[in-house]
């Protein structure tokens, strides 16, 4: 019997909207008796593997019912946050990761990481970090997963245009980890099982991804300097794995680039020699200060470091003038863009908003909301298409 198979009979048996599902369910099952019992003890000892891996400040494996907005019928053969890496993976957003810019302009060269390979270098170190310290690994993934999915096309040079349009005209900061919290929640789509007092099961579509709350929490208040701290310690795991990453991938970035400064070459030799070493060394000093804790914290020196890093990168860098000429473009092809799609008529906008866009601009309103949250959920390709599609591309070919 195939695994599609068991899943559809397991869905169409479900009696209740407790965790204990995974052992009830199977029971419940018209099966014949050498099948249940394989699948019974395969579960059983999955979920008992996984439960008895995790320290005691660990967020569980199994959980209630209405961790989500929407409540769920638990899925009988993964855990609900197993559940919540696959929907993000399956997501526009998160294909569209591919093409946005992580420091330098990914078109213009394969060299450079991409948003998407940041995401997978934070998940990898994420679970390292989460595995070594017994922590809940699916949560972690999943955090990690969906941390940069609200992140404009352009990179940071985007999200400073971005912010600097939404101070200005919709007098509210832009954040990207709060776009990417009100991402999973209001965009795209995912069916749920629902089940009802009788046990009849029901699937229906509705908006949003439905994550747990937990994994939201993560994704809201991943940046490491953020006012909040997450809730739990995956979460606060994948804080400072995202610093880890991209503190050493954009510096060797900064290496294909032909650009460095000497200081902040002493300045990471000092940690580690190579890309590895590095990484090995900050997950290493984690562990070393948070392990038995009930926060994740980096040791006074790395922490010490790890500002002067980022204070060197804020002075050189991102003031330079080859830096600053990618800003302005940024700036100004999505200031384009959005001036144009808000101001103009709705007659001259259906020539180049998608269908869907004018359709939710008309029913709902919020046009400003919509449109900017289109715009930030673009990829550079498609920003610079649009742009070039309505405007002249000649005024760009400066800029990049």
């Amino acid at each position: 019997m195939m695994i599609s198979e068991i899943r559809e009979i397991v869905n169409n048996k479900i009696h209740s909207l407790t965790v204990d599902l995974y052992h009830s369910v199977v029971y419940n099952c018209q099966l014949h008796e050498p099948i249940r019992i394989r699948i019974v003890n395969i579960i059983e000892q999955l979920i008992e593997n996984k439960s008895s891996s995790l320290c005691g400040l660990a967020t569980p494996y199994t959980q209630p019912f209405d961790v989500r907005d929407i409540p769920e019928a638990p899925d009988p053969l993964r855990t609900c946050f197993q559940v919540d890496k696959e929907r993000i993976i399956l997501s526009r957003a998160f294909r569209r990761l591919k093409h946005k810019t992580q420091m330098f302009w990914a078109a213009r060269s394969e060299r450079f990481r991409t948003r998407l390979t940041h995401t997978l270098e934070v998940v990898q170190n994420s679970h390292t970090i989460s595995a070594i310290l017994k922590l809940n690994c699916d949560l972690t993934e999943a955090i990690a997963l969906g941390h940069d999915l609200g992140h404009p096309p352009f990179g940071h040079a985007g999200e400073r245009a971005i912010d600097e349009y939404s101070q200005s005209k919709l007098g509210m900061p832009f954040y990207h980890n709060l776009q990417s919290a009100k991402v999973v929640r209001e965009k795209g789509e995912t069916f749920i099982r629902e089940v009802d007092t009788r046990g009849k099961v029901t699937v229906r579509e509705i908006k949003g991804l439905n994550l747990c709350r937990q994994v939201v929490d993560g994704i809201e208040k991943h940046e490491a300097f953020w006012r909040d701290v997450p809730e739990t310690l995956e979460g606060q795991v994948v804080r400072w794995a995202d610093v880890i990453s991209y503190v050493n991938h954009d510096y060797e970035d900064l290496l294909e680039a032909h650009i460095m400064y000497g200081k902040l070459r002493t300045l990471l030799q000092k940690i580690g020699n190579t890309h590895g070493e590095r990484v090995n060394a900050m997950i290493m000093d984690i562990v070393k200060t948070s392990l038995g804790k009930e926060k994740i914290e980096l040791s006074p020196q790395l922490l010490e470091a790890l500002e002067e890093i980022r204070l060197i990168m804020k002075e050189n860098v991102y003031t330079s003038k080859d830096w600053r000429r990618r800003e302005e473009g940024a700036r100004h092809c999505l200031h384009a863009l959005l001036n144009h799609w808000i101001d103009e008529p709705d007659e001259v906008i259906k020539e180049s908003l998608p269908e869907e866009i004018v359709e939710r601009v008309q029913k709902i309103g919020k046009r400003e909301e919509i449109i900017v949250d289109f715009v930030v959920g673009m990829t550079d390709t498609y920003a610079l298409e649009k742009y070039t599609e309505i405007f002249s591309p000649e005024v760009l070919d400066y800029h990049w």
